[in-house]
């Protein structure tokens, strides 16, 4: 549809709605206490459109009666873009209405646009490097990514008319990916992590990667080369797995004895233990390869947090076997075994629940369940059992590993299973979402939806090829 005059204060009244402006959230704040006054929040109203008009002139080649309400809608957000990259430097929105007053909006807009051209030169910059020294190795995503996906945005990124424009088909997933981040300030990120994840992969031989993804491709199921899987994830997670089979070489191959030795030892291993031998193999991985860089020692350390959490989760379902590659596994056995957790007796139960019932905070009600609920049989007892409410399903489910949300899934959807093969579709998770008469199923169902495509789809896979022990679900 097309204006004929546009309402530029309309628009902006619109965004005010967005919780991801900070400068209108600054204005509003200096506008609530009563320290900005209802003339002056006006004014810097007006000021926000007259820039609106003057980009739509420039937009239209002065024809501004001919811009469609989208494409004034996509202006205006740029607008707030700039406006934003600016004001983000700034303490609180007392120093906002400082700047206000002594320069007023236009004068912010522009210094947020100069900030803007000066990412998009350090990320072409970056980008160049990180091209020029790519992995050699035959994952799709990761090179469709460096060699079309990044170049066309870049070239195709709109400092004027769309810098909040985020649309790059970039597949090739990172382990901490902030996706509040937008437009060139999100390519910056992605490119920064990108390269430490890459700078601890170059630290491998060529030829232990390649084979480790054979594996890791033939465990899962999966075809390795055209799935978005992380490299950094599946070579991280080996790598310690060896240092705790006690492969003093460390070239992520781990025979079925050393596995198995290693989950015999993990499994007389309470949380904080694993949690503490777990450090001290990532500290052994350090001191070997000699890593120094503050940016890399910063992530290895952060994941290895989540990876622990996964290992403590594995551990208790005794499952370690599931989550390791091992030398010589069977090739053909895509089958993976669950074996089910001892159980609380009726009393231990009743009063855990009674305790994560009275929890006031989500973590720590988390922490309860994981430490205390150690039987698949008992965490759906539990999850039934009206002690979680709203989000806190959400959260309890971020803390699950891939095998643990399976198990849970091979619960939901037993009808799908007994049918056929399982495909997760969008028919499939709205019947489910609407017919499920539990809390509990419902919001595993909107976990799903809202995860990465790629994690879900192995969730899928995983779903598909797990054997649960003697049906102990059912």
């Amino acid at each position: 549809m097309e204006f004929r005059q546009i309402d530029e204060m309309a628009l902006i009244k619109e965004e005010d709605s967005s919780d991801r402006r900070k400068f209108l959230s600054l204005l509003n704040a200096n506008y609530q206490s009563g320290l900005l006054q209802e003339q002056e929040f006006l004014e810097y109203q007006t000021e926000v459109a007259s820039i609106l008009t003057d980009l739509i002139r420039l937009y239209t080649s002065g024809d501004s009666s001919s811009v469609k309400e989208e494409t004034a809608a996509q202006i205006l957000s740029s607008i707030y873009y700039a406006l934003d990259a600016y004001t983000a430097r700034m303490d609180g929105s007392s120093e906002l209405l400082h700047v206000l007053r002594e320069n007023g909006v236009h004068q912010i807009y522009n210094e947020g646009v100069k900030m803007i051209r000066t990412c998009l030169d350090e990320t072409k910059k970056k980008f160049k490097r990180i091209a020029e020294n790519k992995l050699n190795i035959p994952l799709m995503p990761y090179n469709d990514m460096l060699d079309s996906a990044i170049p066309e945005y870049l070239s195709a990124y709109d400092v004027e008319f769309n810098a909040q424009d985020t649309s790059c088909s970039m597949d090739y997933p990172l382990i901490f990916d902030n996706m509040s981040i937008r437009g060139i300030f999100y390519i910056r990120q992605y490119l920064e992590i990108l390269q430490i994840e890459t700078e601890f992969c170059r630290l491998l031989n060529q030829s232990e990667v390649l084979r480790t993804l054979y594996r890791y491709g033939v465990k899962f199921d999966m075809d390795i080369i055209n799935v978005p899987v992380n490299l950094f994830e599946i070579l991280f997670d080996q790598l310690v797995f060896t240092v705790l089979s006690g492969n003093e070489k460390m070239d992520l191959a781990i025979t079925p004895l050393q596995c198995q030795q290693m989950a015999d030892n993990l499994s007389r291993m309470d949380r904080p233990k694993i949690e503490e031998r777990i450090h001290a193999s990532v500290n052994k991985i350090v001191t070997a390869f000699r890593i120094e860089s503050p940016g890399l020692l910063t992530y290895l350390h952060r994941y290895r947090q989540q990876f622990a959490g996964r290992v403590v989760s594995a551990n208790g379902h005794g499952n370690i076997m599931n989550i390791v590659l091992v030398e010589g596994e069977n090739v053909h056995a895509n089958k993976n075994i669950f074996t089910d957790g001892d159980r609380m007796n009726n009393l231990r139960f009743s009063r855990i629940t009674e305790l994560v019932a009275e929890c006031d905070r989500t973590e720590e009600k988390i922490k309860l369940i994981s430490d205390n609920v150690h039987s698949a049989k008992d965490f759906i007892d539990l999850l039934e059992a009206d002690c979680l409410y709203g989000d806190e399903f959400r959260a309890l489910y971020d803390s699950l590993g891939d095998t643990e949300l399976a198990v849970l899934g091979r619960v939901i959807f037993s009808d799908e299973l007994h049918q056929s093969r399982l495909h997760f579709t969008p028919s499939l998770f709205d019947r489910y979402e609407r017919s499920s008469e539990t809390d509990w199923k419902k919001y595993f169902v909107n976990f799903l939806l809202s995860i990465k495509e790629m994690r879900r789809s192995h969730i899928e896979q995983s779903i598909n090829n797990l054997v649960i022990q003697d049906d102990i679900l059912y």
